[in-house]
Parts: C-alpha cells; structure tokens; sequence
C-alpha cells in the first residue's frame, strides 16, 4: 500500500515545483511539512503538535488564520487547557500580522466594489429591498461562498478543476491523481478517531483560505491531511473483493498522468 501512498504524494508537490520559483515551492512546502508534522503527533504529543505549528504565520501571514480555526476546534472537542493557550498565542501573531495581511483578505472593499453597490441599488425599487439583497457585506458573502465552494469542489484536487477552470485565479495543478478521488471518499464516509483531526485541519484551512483573496498555492496547507485521509482510504479500499480491479486501474492511470505532468 506505501507505493500507492508515495504515488500519490507526488503529484500536488510535483506540478507546484514546476510552476514556481524555488523560493515560493521552499516556502510552501515548510508549511506543508509543518502542517504533516502536527498532524503526526497531534494524538500523543498535542503540546508539540500545537507549537510546530506556530511558526507556519511567520513563514506565510496569509496562514495566520488557519492557526486561530484549528486551535478553536480542538478546543472545542477536546476541551484541554493547553489549546487556549495556544489559541491565544495565534490571536496575538494575527493581530501582529493583521497591518500586512487585512489587504488580502475579502474583507478588504475597492473603490470599485463600493461605487458597485452604490449603482446597483438603483435596480431595486425600495431601498429596503436594496439593502437587503445587494449591500457591501453581500460583497464579502459573495466572495467567500466562490472561494469556499471552490475549495470543497473535488475537481479542483483530481481534474485540474475541469471543467471549471477560470472560475478563480488558479494554476489548476494536478494535486492528486484522478483515482484517488476514492478512496479519498471513502474516508470521509468511513469517519475514525484517525481522521478526525485531519478532518479538522482540513477543514480549518479550507475555511482560512475561503477568506483570501487569493488562495493560489497557499491551498498547498490542504496536501497534508487530505493525504492522509487519502492513505485510510486506501486501507479500507485493499480490504474488499474490489482491490485488485482498483490496483490495476490506479497504477495505469496514475503512471499516465504523472508521466504527463512531467512531460508538459
């Protein structure tokens, strides 16, 4: 099973090194490292597991959310002091990195947006009816459910977001092969005490990300636990009467499309 696991492992750090400069793969990258590296060690070192995290908003101020959604989950389902230490340690680098970060963030209205919703509520004929359907936090809603429902899409993981592309700003990179969609599926369905922290920070940063402007290759903090819960699904897969048909599927088409990536 490891070979598929490394197969897999692959494709997203592959296209992401050859569609940047090395600085910008190196930087991501340590996040994602850091990011695997908790989630290793989350269930029997969490006091180490939190601190590893810590230097994730330094390296990339874009990510200082994602510390503050994770830490407040954990509270929340575990209840250990120790995670509103660090929960307050995160809010203190993000007020820290907040000057640097706020212009990249949706919450962050142009001019043009503004004198947007000035124009278009004169297509309402009450100004109630404008303020209720079209106002500037409409804006941001609007913002956050594209970059949501983008990050939630499987396509954007296994098809290179066909055949949506164009509908954000995104290279588009081939993240995982296309049959790993399954087992991925699997995993989610088949919910574990081994995967509920990766759900966690799976879902912590898909929420971080959704409020960025621009979530292009910072969506990399995603690889970890979604190949994690790639890897269980793959366990679970190998023990029904369908592993040998899925093998012989998976390896023929993920060879191709790794083969592709590094050809084009």
């Amino acid at each position: 099973m490891n070979i598929f696991v490394f197969l897999t492992s692959l494709f997203w750090p592959t296209d992401l090194a050859l569609n940047n400069n090395l600085s910008n793969f190196i930087e991501y990258s340590v996040c994602s490292v850091l990011t695997m590296i908790s989630l290793l060690l989350v269930s029997k070192q969490p006091k180490l597991s939190a601190a590893i995290m810590l230097p994730i908003p330094f390296l990339t101020p874009k990510l200082s959310i994602f510390l503050i959604i994770i830490f407040s989950l954990q509270l929340a389902l575990k209840r250990k002091k120790i995670y509103f230490f660090f929960l307050i340690l995160s809010l203190t680098i993000f007020l820290t990195k907040w000057p640097e970060l706020k212009g990249e963030t949706i919450f962050n209205l142009d001019y043009e947006k503004k004198q947007e919703v000035i124009r278009n509520t004169r297509l309402y004929n009450s100004i109630a009816m404008a303020r209720l359907f079209h106002n500037k936090p409409r804006i941001v809603i609007d913002k956050f459910n594209i970059r949501f429902f983008s990050l939630i899409d499987p396509s954007n993981y296994f098809f290179q977001f066909h055949p949506r592309e164009g509908l954000i700003n995104n290279q588009n990179l081939q993240k995982f092969p296309s049959l790993a969609l399954i087992p991925f599926l699997i995993a989610l369905i088949n919910i574990s005490s081994k995967n509920k922290s990766a759900l966690v920070y799976l879902f912590s940063g898909i929420i971080a990300l959704s409020l960025l402007n621009n979530f292009d290759r910072h969506d990399f903090i995603l690889f970890s636990p979604m190949l994690l819960l790639i890897k269980e699904g793959f366990e679970i897969t190998f023990k029904t009467k369908y592993k040998l048909p899925y093998i012989t599927a998976f390896l023929i088409f993920t060879v191709f499309e790794l083969t592709r990536i590094l050809i084009i």
